[in-house]
């Protein structure tokens, strides 16, 4: 019985934080249906373009387009390199910038955590604001 308690207790908690993302945190990416894009590989640009944004608690980065191309290195390791296309916009919605990275997820087994397998490079900064 307790057992059971304390799983539902966990079901609770993973519901409620994959939830987040009302609008509420800095710096967020929004992703609409017709693209997918990874938690991990979302939260890391998120995370890494923060700086890119004026008003931190207001404007939001989204995605307009992405390609993803594949680099096989050697002996079955394959590198994806994800070009994320987005406008910055404010609250109101108005377009504030054009924003183009590339996110490289190096095929790598010997990772500490995922984030450490990304990077990320500028290649498009429209009004100079990711500097």
């Amino acid at each position: 019985m307790k057992l059971l308690a304390v799983l539902a207790i966990l079901i609770s908690m993973t519901s409620l934080s994959s939830m987040a993302g009302n609008g509420v945190e800095r710096g967020r990416l929004i992703v609409g249906e017709q693209h997918f894009l990874g938690t991990e590989i979302k939260n890391f640009i998120s995370k890494k373009m923060v700086h890119c944004l004026e008003n931190t608690k207001k404007d939001y980065l989204q995605v307009k387009g992405i390609s993803i191309e594949e680099d096989e290195v050697d002996q079955g390791i394959v590198d994806l390199y994800y070009t994320v296309d987005m406008l910055h916009k404010n609250e109101k919605g108005n377009i504030l910038n054009e924003v183009s990275v590339e996110i490289e997820d190096a095929d790598y087994s010997n990772w500490k955590k995922y984030e450490e397998k990304l990077s990320i490079k500028v290649l498009k900064d429209t009004n100079q604001l990711c500097r």
